[in-house]
């Protein structure tokens, strides 16, 4: 029977024809049988069957080929190997790619791995040319992306989506980048990706672009343009190019933050602009104009409206022309020299001149200031009004000094050649009345009476006047007074008067203040001696002195109150007749009395005098009283804790 023919001769046709099947292969087929161990475990294959192009391309013999097994011919991985036992087991076909190193050159190969009866067919194909032009595009397609993903622009693809007719009703979106991604994103609330354009931004029709995409896919023509979005309050600058099908290109980039920042800056400018226009100084801007390193010139760059107003220059004609050209006499005026001083150091300046020219006269306050290493700012204002007061002002302050140096020589005739007629009248009256008393009547007697006292009325009046013209203080005249002590010598000089009224005086403890002691013992003997003076017929005085010290908030004289630190504050109470309230301003005024002569002595100086002296140090007097009830005087001094 045939199946019991030798298998060499049974299957020699069959296998001459796989010959000549393998023999024109250009790839590599190799036919396997397994090897196994005794437990019928697969731990290599032999070769039983190849075509001839391995050994061309491997340099190796056909005896090595059929002596060895895969792992002895082939560095197989454990992999690999595994795949092929699975294949032998299982049925399954087997396919690869795989990248070998020959002689230091990479080759790729393209592994099938078939059962075939009980061996294992392989058929290698040499894939490495198809496989580096794979790796080449995989590679720019990679870095194409890097660089789509990586721009800081937002690009996406648009195709087109066309009906029936072939019309374009929407675009979709085929490919996006992440900038792209996160913006339409997060402006719009949805991811654009297989999206079309209507979805994602339905007024997008409405606002023109669908008009220029189809444009651009028309014509080709690439399309740019700054679009606003009015719902999302956005700018953006878009382009759009068509690419070789029917799709588009969009690249876009969020211009919102610069739109602002553009019209803050032109704010801004308005703002400043509006600021020059409307200040009441001049302002001019000025950069140097230099020969070398040396400043020979300037030249205005800005100008506010006062400044042209003051130049009496046109704006167009003052910017961009010299300060030599347009101001030659600042030269004269030596202010070039200043400017660049300036310049150099950075250190501002401040400047009045006079500025005479061509029959113009004005008086002008210069500022002078560097904004940066070659811009210098100039401020300047008119104040020749001013000066013309000043200068007015310093005639009136002369003829004040001549004014008091009269009343000084009025002061001193008062104080000599009205006393001394004065004292000789008063001396002859009194020489009359001793020596001829008797023998005159008893009217010319009273005559003689009335003109001595009215001579020593007379005398006491100019000496209070004297008093009053006289006050004044120096710091030379302050020191440490202690109200205690000047108390002390005002009793001493009114004990007559006391002991003669029986009046009660008490006297708390009193601070040291900073003052005249003169003035300050002629302020409380006047307070004093007019508590003595005006009383109720037959009622002993009361006096009642204290003092305390209050921070400058607290004080009632609104005058004073403005000025900080802690003052002291000295009440003066009587129990003596009383003034109405409305009467409280008129007192302290000089030549004032409430009460007539014959009911009360006095010059009417007193309080003005002590008024005069509590404002010479600073401070103030004010009084309270209810006719019938008594008087309070305060006086308000500054007080220095020492």
């Amino acid at each position: 029977m045939e199946s019991q023919l030798p298998s060499q001769v049974a299957n020699r046709p069959q296998s001459d024809s796989l010959q000549r099947i393998l023999d024109s292969s250009v790839g590599y087929i190799l036919l396997w049988e397994p090897v196994r161990d005794e437990a019928e475990t697969i731990i290599d294959f032999r070769l039983t069957l190849y075509n001839p192009r391995i050994l061309e391309t491997f340099a190796i013999s056909p005896e090595v080929l059929v002596s060895h097994t895969l792992r002895q011919i082939h560095m197989v991985t454990d992999e690999i190997f595994a795949n092929y036992v699975r294949v032998i087991e299982t049925g399954t076909p087997y396919r690869a790619e795989r990248a070998y190193d020959y002689n230091g050159n990479t080759r790729w190969h393209d592994i099938t791995a078939t059962k075939l009866n009980d061996g294992l067919l392989t058929i290698v194909k040499d894939i490495t040319d198809t496989k580096q032009v794979s790796l080449a595009l995989q590679t720019q397609s990679q870095l194409l992306k890097q660089v789509f993903d990586s721009s800081l622009n937002g690009i996406y693809l648009l195709q087109a989506v066309r009906d029936a007719t072939g019309a374009v009703v929407d675009y979709r979106v085929t490919q996006c980048n992440r900038v792209a991604q996160q913006e339409l994103l997060t402006q719009f609330g949805i991811d654009p990706l297989n999206r079309t354009l209507l979805e994602i931004y339905p007024a997008s029709k409405d606002q023109g672009l669908f008009t220029i995409y189809k444009d651009v896919l028309q014509t080709g023509k690439p399309h740019q343009s700054e679009r606003h979005y009015p719902l999302q309050n956005l700018w953006y600058e878009i382009s759009a190019v068509k690419m070789d099908n029917d799709s588009l290109v969009i690249t876009f980039v969020n211009t919102t933050a610069t739109r602002l920042t553009a019209r803050q800056a032109i704010r801004q400018a308005e703002r400043v602009e509006g600021l020059l226009n409307g200040s009441i100084n001049g302002m001019i801007a000025m950069e140097p104009v230099r020969k070398g390193s040396t400043v020979q010139d300037f030249r205005f760059t800005m100008a506010n409206q006062m400044a042209v107003q003051m130049c009496r220059i046109p704006l167009e004609q003052l910017i961009g022309g010299s300060l030599n050209t347009l101001f030659p006499s600042a030269k004269s005026f030596k202010l070039l020299d200043l400017y660049v001083s300036v310049l150099e150091t950075g250190q501002p300046q401040r400047t009045q001149f006079f500025y005479n020219v061509d029959g113009y006269q004005a008086w002008y306050d210069l500022a002078i200031s560097r904004m940066d290493s070659d811009t210098l700012v100039l401020s300047y204002t008119d104040i020749t009004e001013s000066r013309v007061m000043q200068q007015r002002l310093e005639q009136m302050v002369e003829e004040l000094k001549r004014s008091n140096e009269y009343l000084e020589q009025f002061a001193y005739i008062a104080s000599h050649d009205l006393q001394e007629p004065l004292r000789k009248i008063e001396a002859f009256s009194n020489l009359l009345t001793q020596h001829y008393a008797a023998s005159l009547d008893n009217t010319a007697r009273d005559y003689l009476s009335r003109l001595s006292k009215s001579s020593v009325r007379l005398q006491t009046f100019v000496r209070s006047l004297l008093a009053y013209s006289r006050l004044t203080i120096g710091n030379e005249q302050i020191r440490n007074v202690p109200l205690n002590r000047i108390l002390a010598e005002v009793l001493l000089d009114l004990n007559e008067a006391v002991l003669e009224k029986q009046a009660q005086i008490s006297i708390s403890a009193l601070p040291i203040v900073q003052g005249n002691a003169t003035q300050l013992q002629q302020l409380f003997r006047n307070l004093i001696s007019n508590a003595l003076k005006f009383q109720q017929h037959g009622t002993a005085p009361v006096i009642q002195i204290s003092a305390r010290t209050v921070d400058a908030k607290d004080l009632p004289n609104a005058p004073i109150a403005q000025r900080r630190g802690q003052w002291v504050v000295i009440d003066i109470t009587d129990n003596g007749i009383g003034f109405e309230e409305k009467h409280h301003d008129r007192i302290f005024q000089l030549f004032q009395r409430l009460h007539g002569r014959n009911q009360y002595e006095g010059t009417g100086i007193g309080l003005a005098l002590c008024k005069k002296v509590a404002e010479l140090h600073g401070g103030a007097i004010s009084a309270h009283s209810t006719p019938g009830e008594g008087s309070t005087f305060t006086v308000y001094l500054p007080y220095e804790e020492s």
